[in-house]
């Protein structure tokens, strides 16, 4: 499909961008398409991939919690399993502790509210019932939490999931860790809040909003609803995307709209 848009702000300006799915477009294309048109057709532009989608009778104006992970489903990636808006670790050596890094689509910039209900669901892996072990359901959850500026991510790591932390150099994140229950952003962490468990919901509050006086840019956690606090305050000039690492296979995390 072809977008095409004339006289925009009295200028003329004619564009042509061709987007190869606009039934879940993918961060890379809306970033070329906000670089290419601005913002101000940015809005057009999301219409029309609202209408597009019969099944779709709200967007983020009334569906704050709307997001969808951002892995191409003809991709194929060696770390995550993907199944609509779950995703799960692949079974690999146990001694391997690196963390998986996986984002969402929805781009949060200055003046924007976005919230994200995120699940840690338990699982049963088939190697495990055939043993006859199962999963702790009410274990520690080993996964971190957070957001990440979108431009620190390099354009072959967008699509799929990364081998890589997202709060730590090269990227620019701000993360909770399940495991410890510390806040991470390019440092060793500091305490914040209690550990997450599996079973839990887990609210991310990203607030841009701002009037004469006031300018947010907080960064906040909830656990079942439970408030815990503004963990960060992030940095104004970035836009940032959903990002969550994971470590271990033993449970799945959904985005929950």
């Amino acid at each position: 499909m072809e977008i095409k848009c004339n006289n925009i702000h009295s200028h003329k300006v004619f564009a042509t961008v061709s987007v190869s799915n606009l039934y879940h477009p993918t961060v890379t294309s809306k970033i070329m398409l906000k670089k290419l048109v601005g913002q101000s057709t940015m809005s057009k532009y999301n219409k029309i991939t609202k209408n597009t989608n019969e099944s779709d009778e709200t967007d983020d104006r009334h569906n704050p919690l709307s997001d969808a992970w951002d892995i191409q489903p003809d991709v194929s990636n060696r770390f995550i399993w993907c199944n609509d808006n779950s995703i799960r670790l692949k079974q690999r050596d146990k001694n391997n502790k690196e963390w998986i890094s996986c984002f969402g689509t929805k781009i949060v910039t200055k003046g924007e509210y976005k919230r994200w209900q995120i699940k840690i669901l338990p699982r049963n892996c088939e190697s495990d019932i055939n043993k006859k072990r199962y999963i702790n359901k009410r274990g520690t959850a080993k996964v971190m939490i957070g957001v990440v500026d979108i431009e620190s991510l390099r354009e072959k790591q967008r699509g799929i999931a990364i081998n890589s932390q997202f709060w730590m150099f090269p990227h620019f994140g701000y993360a909770f860790c399940g495991e410890n229950g510390k806040k991470y952003h390019k440092s060793n962490g500091e305490t914040f809040s209690s550990k997450y468990k599996i079973g839990d919901v887990i609210t991310v509050e990203l607030n841009r909003k701002s009037n004469r006086h006031i300018m947010h840019n907080d960064l906040r956690f909830y656990t079942n609803s439970k408030v815990d606090g503004l963990a960060f305050t992030v940095d104004h000039e970035r836009n940032y995307v959903l990002a969550v690492a994971l470590c271990s296979e033993k449970y799945d995390i959904q985005i929950s709209n």
